[in-house]
């Protein structure tokens, strides 16, 4: 039940319903905490920071998202759609002029096991960081932007 609802809230964000995701967040919650599916658990909560992103919620964006990151770190079971809550992370943390935070973030969507993003995307999020790595904090704030909002346009974020 807590795998089928956090796949259901994955296919609702797909489809930006942030209403159906929502509800089925918090019924995901329970039904991971009674399963001890942490990583379940990790799932809805990114999911509420993406309903939270939606809403202009800042704050609760970012209490949300390093509660589902803290989580999936501790657990043992590899979970593969951090950009559940990293777009909005990274959005966040680029709003607010916090660029390195969001490089950071950014970083969290490449390595494997984390789902391969299309290659626009993935090539977008590639620029940015190299471009913060370069020392150009300007073109990697822009590129994450851009990243950001292709995620947005192919329903990633």
């Amino acid at each position: 039940r807590a795998r089928c609802l956090c796949y259901l809230n994955v296919a609702a964000l797909r489809g930006h319903d942030p209403g159906t995701i929502h509800t089925l967040a918090l019924q995901a919650i329970d039904a991971a905490r009674a399963a001890n599916y942490p990583e379940y658990v990790a799932s809805a909560k990114a999911a509420q920071a993406w309903v939270a992103w939606q809403d202009g919620r800042e704050q609760d964006v970012l209490a949300l998202a390093a509660e589902a990151l803290e989580i999936w770190a501790t657990t043992v079971v590899s979970y593969s759609w951090y950009w559940i809550c990293l777009f909005p992370l990274i959005a966040v943390r680029l709003a607010h002029c916090q660029t390195g935070d969001a490089i950071d973030a950014a970083r969290k969507l490449l390595p494997s096991p984390q789902q391969r993003l299309p290659d626009e995307l993935e090539s977008l999020t590639e620029s940015a960081i190299a471009a913060w790595e370069d020392q150009r904090p300007g073109p990697a704030a822009t590129r994450l932007r851009e990243a950001v909002e292709l995620a947005r346009r192919l329903r990633y974020a």
